[in-house]
């Protein structure tokens, strides 16, 4: 089957989970046997039109911005030439978006919309022209849900929450992880003469940290330990405490593997910002951590909150949201406890390897490539 991957703005390489998302689904379809031609925002070293193998994937470069119209045509018009013999199209949703519908229309081939963000934030309309842009994106977002073949996504939420807007075929196929980069006889890369609390994140605000710091102080009340944030914008240390600063994503597995146990304290109310739309709709997000931190065979603790609690099921404590002492309990459990410890992080392992390997979803994303075909027939 030949795939055109379209990504037009996902940097191709780049230091986030939109381009592990699109990276490993896309490597994992082609070792799968399929021919994948990868559509990708060009970057400064990269020309429009231009066409890089990078890990033996085919990365043609574009930029379709609208700030820029012989930018989008010469793009678009670049983007005709991979066209030939295409099975279907796959794009990833932004707004403004959908290419994908416009060749698929042209060309008769069947679409397929990858939905990892329903882009719900309000659009500011303080004056006429936000005004305007806003109503222009709202209709370019609903134009896409409703005129692509088919739909995929990675919650059952994020399927509720567009399904309401939309009467095109759904399917689920949540993120994860590579099994053979992240595994737990990868070398620790952090060496402490303390048990090691760890975390990997953007540090958003509600991705939780300030509670886990304040947990922290807590457990270190009773338990010699050090807390590892690996991530964020600078490298520091506070006490105990160790700042990372931006790790190379081939880094990460050691990281991983130098904590004992690893924490996703997702808090999406202590978000002033996005409190509202999270009330309304729950997390919807399938976050890359999770899978990770499974598979390097750790003990994972993690908040009760959207999909999070059914990957994890047993093979992990879950705590309320936002509420400290629960989360600074479920790790003393496991501090104080080896077995528990690593008959968790065992589990973990082995249920992350039988379900949410990369090849595992790209087999998913295969069968409902082969659905929408034959509807498109």
């Amino acid at each position: 089957m030949k795939i055109l991957y379209l990504a037009p703005c996902q940097p191709f390489p780049a230091p986030h989970a939109g381009f592990t998302h699109t990276y490993n689904m896309t490597k994992n379809l082609q070792a799968l046997g399929h021919d994948i031609h990868v559509v990708a925002r060009y970057t400064k070293k990269t020309d429009i039109g231009c066409c890089i193998e990078y890990d033996n994937l085919p990365v043609y470069y574009v930029d379709w911005s609208i700030h820029s119209l012989p930018k989008f045509i010469n793009s678009f018009v670049h983007t005709l030439k991979v066209i030939d013999d295409v099975d279907i199209i796959h794009e990833r949703f932004e707004v403004p978006g959908g290419a994908g519908i416009i060749y698929s229309k042209m060309f008769n081939i069947p679409s397929i919309l990858e939905v990892n963000d329903p882009f719900l934030d309000k659009q500011p309309t303080k004056n006429l022209p936000q005004k305007i842009r806003g109503f222009m994106m709202g209709g370019n977002r609903s134009w896409q849900l409703r005129s692509f073949s088919g739909i995929v996504t990675q919650t059952r939420i994020l399927k509720n929450i567009i399904s309401k807007e939309t009467n095109v075929p759904i399917e689920i196929v949540p993120n994860g992880v590579n099994p053979s980069f992240f595994n737990p006889d990868v070398k620790s890369v952090y060496t402490s003469d303390k048990k090691v609390i760890g975390f990997v994140g953007a540090f958003e605000k509600w991705h939780g940290v300030n509670d886990l710091i304040d947990a922290f102080k807590i457990v270190r009340k009773k338990e010699n330990v050090k807390l590892l944030l690996i991530g964020g914008e600078r490298k520091k240390i506070i006490g105990d405490i160790v700042f990372t600063g931006p790790i190379p994503y081939k880094e990460m597995p050691g990281y991983l593997a130098s904590c004992n146990i690893l924490v996703a304290p997702f808090n999406p109310m202590s978000d002033e910002k996005k409190k509202e739309i999270f009330q309304k709709y729950g997390m919807w997000w399938s976050p890359l951590k999770i899978f990770e931190y499974m598979a390097v065979g750790k003990p994972v603790v993690t908040s009760n909150v959207g999909v999070i609690p059914e990957y994890v099921e047993d093979a992990g404590l879950i705590y309320k949201a936002g509420d400290i002492k629960d989360l600074a309990s479920k790790i003393l459990l496991l501090l104080d406890d080896d077995k528990l410890a690593e008959r968790l992080g065992r589990c973990s392992r082995e249920k992350v390897v039988e379900s949410y390997t990369w090849e595992s979803q790209a087999k998913k994303m295969i069968e409902f490539y082969k659905k929408t075909l034959n509807m498109f027939k």
